[in-house]
């Protein structure tokens, strides 16, 4: 099927009011509502709205920056700020997590997230005209369009858990309120395409054992990739190691071991941390949690990131990464809360991804709109340590 016969959608957060909801609508339907010329009465300070794209600023979605340009949202008391997407699934992920406002989703991840639970409603068709049909298994009770109206598959199947991105939020704000010091600020990153498939180095020979940045015997390699302006297919890579250690369980409960990993980028003068736990608290639908966390030192090049994608995991030598199935939530433009997904497939491709990959990356998008990635590296010592905490969390 052709990309042009997917329909996107412009998406939004249940919770929102309706008379919130028809303020904001403006922006996700500017070119029809523009066109027509509706009056609309003046207002003195335009309102923050943030806008996702699914992708990249292309064709499809140029509407949304002609009414910008145009002073069109302005005009209806919007300040729209719009940013580029990491894919359909992530954008309906960032906005059901409360990061945006609205956004454009093509129709099947739209669909299999409101599947999913999270609390999404599609405002209107943005781009052509849908040419998707509905497809189900051959001794399926969903025989004829007509059965649909009366055993939709939501409720033919087993009904999926809701993914609350709320409740993850409230796991943290006591850190908000008093946050814990990041670990000793090491060197800082520069960034790498979202599209760009862990460019990690493939061989430690890239790294000269004496160099900075180059890891020690028992540490695993690090890096930082940050897309070139002047060539985005060539990012920009500045090498670090990764050390991996156990945080030791709260006495009589082994299930809270968690696994650390602390990365040094020398160059960028950045330190990252990425901790894995096995979620203990019943109301969060999710199997574990991943904080990922930065700190600079004075003078780094880069100072925050203003959103991060769904972690990936690669395997050695290999450009190809696979998406862990996740909801992620901007805690700080330091710190990042992800939730892996609960549900029994789900869960056995997560885990054996993390198990079985070599890899850790994780897509960022910097502060002044770069591309970067940050890529992990697990030690000997840290495949031994991921398996023990996974002994304990069974």
């Amino acid at each position: 099927m052709s990309p042009r016969a997917h329909s996107n959608f412009d998406i939004m957060r249940r919770e929102v009011s309706r008379r919130r909801l028809l303020a904001r609508t403006s922006a996700a339907l500017a070119g029809s509502a523009f066109a027509a010329g509706l009056p609309m009465p003046a207002i003195a300070e335009p309102r923050p709205v943030k806008f996702t794209l699914a992708w990249l600023a292309q064709g499809s979605s140029l509407y949304v920056y002609v009414a910008r340009a145009k002073g069109m949202t302005k005009a209806r008391g919007i300040d729209l700020d719009i940013s580029r997407g990491f894919g359909s699934v992530a954008a309906a992920q960032s906005i059901a997590g409360g990061q945006f406002e609205f956004g454009i989703v093509t129709a099947p991840p739209l669909a299999l997230s409101v599947a999913k639970g999270l609390p999404l409603i599609a405002l209107a068709t943005c781009d052509y005209d849908s040419t998707m049909g509905v497809g189900v298994l051959a001794d399926s009770p969903i025989q004829k369009p007509q059965d649909l109206a009366i055993k939709p598959p939501a409720e033919a199947r087993e009904p999926a858990p809701s993914q609350p991105p709320a409740k993850i939020a409230e796991r943290v704000e006591p850190a908000l309120a008093s946050p814990a010091s990041p670990p000793a600020p090491a060197s800082e990153p520069k960034g790498d395409q979202s599209g760009a498939q862990g460019a990690a180095p493939s061989s430690p020979a890239t790294a000269p054992q004496n160099a900075p940045g180059a890891p020690t015997p028992s540490a695993g390699r690090a890096a930082m990739l940050v897309a070139s302006a002047d060539n985005p297919q060539k990012p920009v890579v500045s090498l670090g190691s990764t050390v991996w250690s156990l945080l030791p369980p709260a006495p009589g409960q082994p299930a809270t071991v968690a696994v650390k990993a602390d990365a040094d980028i020398p160059d960028l003068k950045m330190h990252a941390t990425m901790t894995l736990r096995k979620n203990t608290d019943p109301t969060l639908q999710a199997t574990h949690t991943i904080d990922l966390k930065f700190s600079f030192a004075d003078g780094a090049p880069i100072t925050g990131f203003k959103d991060v994608g769904l972690p990936q995991m690669r395997k050695e030598d290999s450009t190809a990464a696979e998406t862990l199935t996740s909801v992620k939530v901007k805690i700080s433009d330091v710190y990042f809360l992800i939730a892996l997904a609960k549900g029994d497939q789900d869960t056995a491709r997560n885990l054996d991804l993390i198990q079985t990959r070599a890899w850790f990356d994780f897509p960022l998008l910097l502060n002044d709109n770069r591309i970067a990635k940050v890529v992990f590296q697990k030690s000997p010592e840290g495949e031994a340590m991921l398996a023990k905490a996974f002994d304990a969390w069974k």
